[in-house]
């Protein structure tokens, strides 16, 4: 899935007043979290690096496959503007469901990836 493809969801699921600049950062963020605490404890991934993701970068493609990527950046770009318009409610309901998402693909992640040994799964 494309950056511009998962902020088309969020708008879509969630009409807001941020601008894309701003979507794309926390989407880098959420990248970059995946890529250390997922990718990089795992032998077989394909992500060999990750410097994060910028304005001019709509076009590029996120980190989690199909079928999870619909689900894990949409709901999490939902609780990022729930709780930037400070709308504690629905930030609660948003991040949960980011939780299970990201959750459901941990899990797949985790039979299909043997994680490395502990003496080289942070090194970088």
């Amino acid at each position: 899935m494309k950056i511009s493809e998962a902020i088309a969801i969020a708008d879509r699921m969630k009409p807001n007043q941020f601008d894309m600049a701003t979507k794309i950062k926390w989407l880098s963020k959420l990248d970059g979290m995946i890529f250390v605490e997922v990718f990089k404890t795992h032998e077989g991934s394909s992500v060999e690096s990750f410097t994060g993701y910028d304005s001019s970068d709509a076009d590029k493609e996120l980190l989690v496959p199909y079928p999870y990527a619909e689900d894990v950046y949409g709901f999490f770009l939902c609780a990022q503007i729930d709780n930037e318009n400070g709308e504690m409610a629905k930030y609660n309901q948003s991040i949960t469901q980011y939780n299970n998402a990201y959750k459901l693909f941990i899990d797949w992640y985790n039979r299909t990836h043997m994680p490395l040994p502990k003496t080289t799964a942070f090194i970088f």
